[in-house]
């Protein structure tokens, strides 16, 4: 069947993406679809191919849609071919008459919608099919009638020997002799091809040239008749009755003759046959009649369905008839647009009587009258609304419509049809745009703020179509809003209203600005808001409100943008999205004000910094021209600021042209970075000190330098001076060094520079005093030495250390230095005298400096033990309580196992605290190493009680723990997390009275993990709230309970909490109401199930083969229990008491792994270390240093040592088998 067959769709435009868009909407029909970019591709196909419809882009570059058409109706192949016309522009712009003049049957609108476009094409996939369902009829019937005529004149040439049917070339030559021709003439087949017809004719015709003229008469006039005697091959005479006829090619050319001859004997048959085909010709019109019936019936259907699709088409549609334009057919969407009204069998003015005196009836009456089209664009209409109250006003519409004349087939016009676009929503969104365009473009050329917000304003009275009057308030001191604009409020409206406070019940501005939202009024004389202000606003004709406030983007209520309407009414969603829009520009424009002014005092504050700073300051743009110099800058150039603003900075500074100073400077402006120069002007001989800095610059630009200039000249000329005296000091055997104010080296004698190890190619100027002293000494350089010579002493001598190159001991030195001073007592530099007193010392007497070192070392220790004593008693506390009862419990294993759990998490506390004092510097840097793993709160906080139990209990309080059944996971450092918990809990111990009460709560909040410690102590004064976290300040310091202490425990606290990603704060509601500390930390989401510290799954992991292991190390105890654990765990253990027993028996026992502690008698671990990488058999051995020296520095040294590993002491078993897991795996 037809319709089971696949049609062809022509898609026609230049853009691939649309016709794959094309090709992706139309797919579900099934169709072959056939894709071309260009007018000339696509009537090449519809020459070669049969097409249901053809989709047609307008706009293409070479051949555009309505020229292809043209040449489309033009070809009679394609004359009635239907067209689509496909267009991106504007409905309105669409040429509708030239396309229709081109015979399109419809056009769309990109984007198109999927389902009209489905539905168009399929009704046209239909008609084709039908039209070629008949067409197929009607070649079946043309087809029958031949298959009946060749089947009868085969009957005729194989039954009916009483004709002739002979066929000869152009000359006459026979070449086909069918029929009765043998019978009728005697001639058999093989006996005649090949010879010439005319032996057919009879002598005397022969004579007379009748077969040529036969011929002849049949090329001149398509056939020839053939009535006379014709001769038999015996010579006998028959009389035949025959024609002659021309044979042609499909080309025209002459091909040969057909001849056909009867006796009279079969001239009855013959008509009997010649009724009996007639009769079936007769039947097969019959079924052509029937069939064709049948296919109008289903064109009617299909003018059904496109019906449906007029009344569910996008666009609005209206067919009226008669001079009253009577409404005979209007689709879905004019009934929209109109109401929903009853419209069908009514004459337009009686319909919609509110058209009258608009216009468009005129319009209508246009159109009958002359025929003629007449279009409209963007023409304004008021309709009914949808609401049933027929009083309930207009509502504003844009209409972008042709109405074009309906046609008799007289040619008389009958009626008018309307297509059209409601155009309403693009209409007001370019008024939008419009205005808010105008507003920025009015705001951006700093025009009053007022102009712009009544630009603003206007807008949306204009949007409203006239039903409402805007008004724009700002907020003003005294909680007030003033209005800024109102085009059409009166005067006296806008003064009341801004008279009214802002207040919950302050009408809709006043409350849309209390509020900070939105406020809709439909009823101002039954609104709460307005139950003070009614009356005035009936007054003046106001019966709604619109209210939204101004923001900015902080959230502060910058004013209000409110619309007002003459009746009561809700404003729709695009009058909201209106107002929300206009309101947002009117933050951005306010906005922009405030910030342009405040930018303008942050300049004034700038530029007056500058102005009074004592260096000199000059900004240069890229193109290093100066933009501004301040006054100091006038003193220190000796130049007028006219001269220096302006000018090049390259003609001021001519002279360092080509110089590094050049170079660093331009080096600054290309790298953005920061550059400190001295430069020398020849013509003031002055010296400047030049600092450039790179300025930010807006936009993609970049930014120009920052210059600080300060004289150096007298500076210069004293250093001179000094170097000058330096050459006295070249023949001295003592140190001689001079040095700028702030210790930087300028010059330094022969023997100085020996006695410090450094050669004569050494810039001095890269040294300073502080670095000819050892390490260990410099902090007393810098806070006694350093701080005498640059203080009002100006001097200062005594014994030193110097210290030696390549590793050597500091050598001794009396030192004395003092300060150089110019006239005005300004101090230009520092100058020193050392001597070597090595061999002084040596004579000293040695027990006098055994007891000062042990003075110094007791002093010393004495502080260390001090501090150390009061950080580690709350660790060292339980672990003393755990050993006492394991010493008077009973052997329960399980009470053991907790009391053993309970000292390895004290003990594991006191290790990191202990590290924490060897690495104390890192703390105060923020560099602290976190020990994270994941752990539940609750476990945390049951050590933190632990550690801080005694205390409390001692204290006589009252503790309370509130912790959740959940578990709260962390990814934390135990020990850090137990020290900031204990830490806020002693604080609350010790600063509650006596029989106090201290809590402790956790929950979860958002994610987090907060912890609360509350006490009902002492409190603190609001005024020390913000400080309790600064380093060194007391929690209570400005109370009389202060409990001393170092001021750092809250400090560490802050930090540690940060460092986890958390926040802690404090509070309290003053003197003798407690305090409350609070701890935040987030939640460890891949841990939620986080295990209890202490259970570390690494004692469980498959332990390493078996190690020959040697230990070094002189204390017994230490080696022989690390010895007891190593066989513990499998391996074989060999132990040296000192440095060369240890490589001793590493030669000798060739261990797998050496254990080496450091400091050891005899050579040290690092000796040791050395000596062991220096044998060739040897250097396979895994090294791993166990040392109670954990910095960063010793594990540096211990890796250059040659250690493969670096282990603090003491060891955890953990700690342990993972060294040796690592050894393992180093030896395979």
């Amino acid at each position: 069947m037809a319709s089971d067959q696949t049609t062809k769709i022509l898609l026609v435009d230049d853009q691939p993406a649309n016709l794959a868009v094309l090709e992706a909407i139309l797919a579900d029909l099934g169709q072959a679809l056939v894709a071309v970019t260009s007018g000339e591709a696509a009537l090449r196909e519809v020459l070669a191919h049969d097409f249901a419809v053809v989709l047609l882009d307008v706009r293409m570059p070479t051949m555009n849609g309505f020229e292809l058409a043209e040449l489309i109706r033009e070809h009679p192949r394609t004359h009635s071919l239907p067209i689509i016309f496909l267009t991106a522009g504007d409905a309105d712009e669409f040429p509708l008459e030239r396309a229709y003049a081109l015979g399109a049957v419809d056009y769309l609108t990109k984007p198109f919608n999927p389902v009209v476009l489905r539905a168009k094409v399929a009704v046209f996939i239909d008609l084709y099919r039908k039209n070629a369902e008949l067409a197929r009829i009607e070649e079946e019937r043309h087809r029958a009638q031949l298959r009946s005529r060749d089947a009868r004149l085969r009957l005729i040439l194989d039954n009916i020997r009483d004709y002739a049917f002979i066929g000869t070339d152009v000359d006459r030559v026979v070449t086909e002799w069918e029929g009765g021709a043998a019978a009728i003439t005697d001639w058999p087949a093989d006996a005649v091809l090949g010879r010439c017809v005319d032996l057919l004719f009879t002598p005397e015709d022969q004579a007379a040239g009748q077969p040529e003229q036969e011929a002849r008469n049949a090329l001149a006039h398509g056939r020839a008749e053939d009535r006379r005697w014709h001769v038999r091959r015996d010579g006998t005479r028959f009389f035949a009755d025959g024609v002659m006829v021309p044979l042609r090619d499909e080309a025209g050319v002459h091909a040969g003759f057909a001849k056909i001859i009867r006796d009279a004997t079969v001239e009855k048959l013959a008509a009997e046959r010649l009724a009996e085909s007639e009769q079936q010709l007769g039947e097969s019109r019959r079924q052509a009649e029937a069939e064709r019936e049948r296919l109008l019936r289903e064109l009617q259907a299909a003018s059904e369905r496109m019906r449906d699709i007029f009344h569910r088409a996008p666009a609005i549609m209206c067919v009226m008839s008669g001079p009253e334009h009577v409404i005979d057919m209007a689709n879905q969407r004019y009934l929209e647009l109109t109401g929903g009204r009853p419209l069908a069998g009514l004459a337009v003015r009686t319909a919609l009587p509110e058209l009258a005196g608009q216009g468009f009836i005129d319009v209508l009456d246009r159109v009958y009258a002359s025929g003629e089209a007449v279009e409209g664009h963007n023409v304004r209409l008021l309709l009914q609304g949808h609401g049933d109250d027929a009083h309930s006003g207009l509502e504003e519409h844009f209409l972008d419509f042709v109405c074009m004349a309906l046609r008799d087939p007289d040619g008389s016009v009958s009626g008018v049809l309307l297509h059209g676009v409601d155009v309403t929503e693009r209409t007001r969104a370019n008024l939008l745009a419009v205005g808010q365009r105008g507003a920025l473009e009015l705001a951006v050329t700093d025009a009053p703020l007022g102009d712009v917000l009544d630009v603003l304003a206007r807008t949306a009275e204009d949007y409203s179509g006239g039903a409402a009057l805007a008004s724009v308030q700002l907020t003003a001191s005294g909680g007030r809003l003033l209005h800024a604009a109102a085009p059409s409020l009166g005067i006296e409206f806008q003064r009341a209203i801004d008279a009214i406070p802002i207040g919950p019940v302050a009408g809709a501005a006043g409350g849309a600005a209390w509020r900070g939202e939105p406020i809709v009024c439909a009823d101002v004389a039954a609104d709460p808001l307005w139950q003070q202000h009614a009356a005035l606003a009936q007054a003046h004709g106001l019966r709604a409100a619109r209210a939204l406030p101004i923001l900015a983007p902080s959230g502060a209520v910058l004013g209000t943008f409110t619309l007002y309407y003459r009746e009561r009414r809700l404003p729709g969603p695009q009058e909201e999205a209106a107002l929300a829009l206009l309101a947002n520009t009117a933050s951005l424009v306010i906005g922009q004000r405030h910030e342009a002014q405040e930018r303008q005092a942050a300049e004034h504050r700038s530029r007056a910094i500058l102005e009074s700073m004592s260096e000199g300051f000059i900004a240069l743009d890229p193109a290093w021209r100066i933009t501004y110099a301040n006054g100091a800058a006038e003193a220190v150039t000796r130049r007028p600021r006219e001269e220096l603003v302006g000018a090049q900075f390259w003609d001021l500074f001519a002279q360092m042209r080509g110089s590094a100073q050049e170079r660093a400077l331009r080096r600054t402006a290309l790298e953005r970075t920061r550059s400190r120069i001295e430069a020398y002007d020849d013509a003031q001989n002055r010296w400047f000190e030049i600092n450039s800095f790179p300025m930010e610059a807006s936009g993609s630009e970049t930014g120009g330098l920052a210059l600080y200039f300060r004289d150096e000249t007298d500076r210069r000329r004293a250093e001179e001076g000094i170097r000058r005296l330096a050459a006295v000091a070249e023949q001295s055997s003592d140190f001689i060094g001079i040095f700028t104010p702030d210790a930087g080296g300028i010059y330094l004698n022969p023997a100085g520079r020996r006695m410090a190890g450094l050669d004569d190619g050494t810039n001095i100027a890269a040294w300073r005093m502080i670095d000819f002293f050892p390490r260990e000494d410099r902090p007393f350089v810098r806070d006694h030495v350093m701080a005498a010579l640059t203080g009002g002493a100006a001097e200062w001598e005594g014994e030193l250390r110097l210290d030696q190159p390549d590793g050597h001991e500091p050598i001794p030195v009396y030192f004395k230095g003092f300060a150089v001073r110019d006239a005005d007592g300004h101090n230009i530099g520092l100058a020193t005298i050392t001597r070597d007193i090595t061999a002084q010392k040596r004579s000293e007497d040695e027990l006098r400096r055994v007891a000062a070192d042990l003075s110094e070392a007791d002093h010393r220790k004495s502080e260390f033990l001090a501090t150390l004593a009061h950080e580690l008693r709350n660790p060292l506390a339980p672990i003393r309580t755990g050993l006492d009862l394991l010493r008077m419990a009973p052997r329960d294993a399980e009470a053991t196992g907790r009391v053993h759990a309970m000292m390895d998490r004290q003990l594991g506390h006191l290790i990191h605290l202990v590290d924490d004092l060897l690495d104390i510097a890192r703390i105060t840097r923020g560099k602290i190493e976190l020990k994270r793993e994941a752990v539940d709160l609750k476990v945390v906080v049951q050590m933190a009680l632990e550690t801080s139990a005694a205390l409390i209990d001692g204290h006589g309080h009252r503790l309370e723990v509130d912790l959740p059944h959940e578990p709260l996971p962390l990814e934390a450092d135990v020990t850090r997390m137990v020290q900031v918990l204990s830490n806020l809990l002693n604080n609350a111990a010790k600063y509650t009275p006596a029989g106090g009460c201290v809590t402790l709560a956790a929950w979860r909040e958002d994610g987090h993990a907060v912890v609360a410690v509350s006490d009902t102590g002492i409190g603190i004064p609001p005024d020390a709230i913000g400080s309790v976290f600064e380093m060194f300040t007391q929690v209570r310091g400005s109370l009389d309970r202060a409990q001393g202490g170092l001021g750092i425990g809250l400090s560490l606290v802050r930090r540690l909490v940060e460092l986890h990603g958390g926040r802690v704060s404090a509070f309290s509601a003053g003197r003798g109401n407690g305090s409350t500390f609070t701890v935040r930390l987030p939640l460890h989401p891949g841990s939620p199930h986080a295990r209890p510290t202490g259970t570390d799954d690494a004692h469980h992991t498959q332990p390493p083969a078996p190690l020959r292991v040697l230990v070094v190390d002189d204390n017994a105890d230490a080696a022989d229990s690390l010895v007891a654990l190593l066989e513990a765990l499998g391996h074989a253990t060999t132990v040296a008491r000192d440095g060369p027993q240890g490589l001793r028996l590493a030669l000798e026992a060739r261990p797998d792994l050496v254990l080496l502690d450091i400091g050891l008698p005899g050579m040290s671990g690092y000796e040791v270390a050395r000596a062991i990488r220096r044998r060739q058999g040897l250097r396979q051995i895994v090294l791993i240093a166990l040392t109670g020296w954990g910095a960063q520095s010793d594990q540096e040294q211990s890796h250059e040592a040659g250690f493969d590993q670096h282990l603090t002491k003491p060891v955890s078993l953990e700690a342990l088998e993972q060294a040796l897991a690592a050894a393992a795996r180093a030896l395979r």
